[in-house]
């Protein structure tokens, strides 16, 4: 497997068909492969995972600011289902890293489902980047795999200069309190945060579940909804991920050695393309 940008127009183009085989959403709603022929001419970044002649993966990054610092908005990053497993996810960052370098940039941004284990595990466990911002019904209404359920997000910053916290507590530390999605799960978890940490179960497999159960995927939605703009309301952020027992937790509570910069809750909707 090679990483590396896409070289020519057809390379480019295999990219937008990518994203409708990883997200199932239709050829609207693919960013086409002229628009990033163009991000890549312009500060941002395009890489692709070649099997030989075949594209298996790519990532694609915007130029952004935000008044203070640079960064690197990460706006896709997809493999194709026939590649999964393979630490493709893995290697498309680690080059997007090197990307970055390159351009004189250290943090990235992008926003992920908070519901999706494995995008957890790879960016909050994995990464170690930092979510303390909840986005409600982002990009509106979607079509493909997002279908059906509001499509919240957790928008997740990675400076690349700062140490990846340990786990919270240790793999082997019972938590202060396991807290599961209950109706009153807001007002749980104010309650739970002052006695420590506190742990939000996630679904093992949401996008399973989106299809099989799309109501009970929608309540898991509404319900964590919840608990995580009110965590973010006062001024609590994700501090981690733990597996256990067949079952995935997000790690909560506050933490005053990382406090610097807004916490943030938006209830907005704004449409736009699938990420």
């Amino acid at each position: 497997m090679h990483v590396r940008p896409p070289r020519t127009m057809d390379e480019f183009n295999e990219c937008a068909r990518l994203q409708v085989a990883v997200w199932q959403f239709p050829d609207l709603d693919a960013v086409p492969g002229h628009l990033l022929r163009q991000a890549g001419e312009l500060g941002g970044v395009v890489l692709g995972a070649f099997d030989g002649e075949t594209l298996a993966g790519f990532v694609f990054s915007l130029p952004a600011g935000d008044g203070y610092e640079r960064f690197l908005y990460a706006h896709m990053l997809g493999v194709h289902p026939a590649y999964r497993g393979r630490g493709i996810a893995e290697a498309l960052i680690r080059h997007h890293v090197v990307a970055a370098r390159q351009r004189g940039i250290s943090r990235f941004r992008w926003t992920y489902d908070p519901l999706v284990a494995v995008n957890a595990n790879l960016y909050v466990r994995k990464l170690g980047a930092r979510v303390r911002t909840y986005k409600e019904d982002f990009y509106g209404t979607m079509a493909g795999i997002n279908d059906g359920v509001p499509s919240d997000r957790f928008l997740v910053e990675w400076d690349l200069d700062r140490a990846a916290p340990a786990p919270p507590g240790g793999e082997a530390t019972a938590l202060n309190v396991m807290l599961l999605p209950t109706a009153d799960v807001a007002t749980s978890l104010e309650q739970a945060l002052e006695a420590g940490l506190v742990a939000l179960e996630i679904p093992a497999d949401f996008d399973t579940l989106r299809i099989a159960d799309p109501e009970a995927a929608r309540e898991w939605r509404l319900r964590t909804r919840q608990a995580f703009q009110r965590l973010f309301e006062s001024g609590g952020e994700v501090l981690g991920l733990i597996n256990r027992g067949g079952h995935t937790f997000y790690a909560l509570g506050r933490d005053a050695g990382r406090s610097e910069g807004p916490h943030c809750t938006t209830r907005q909707h704004t449409s736009g393309p699938t990420e």
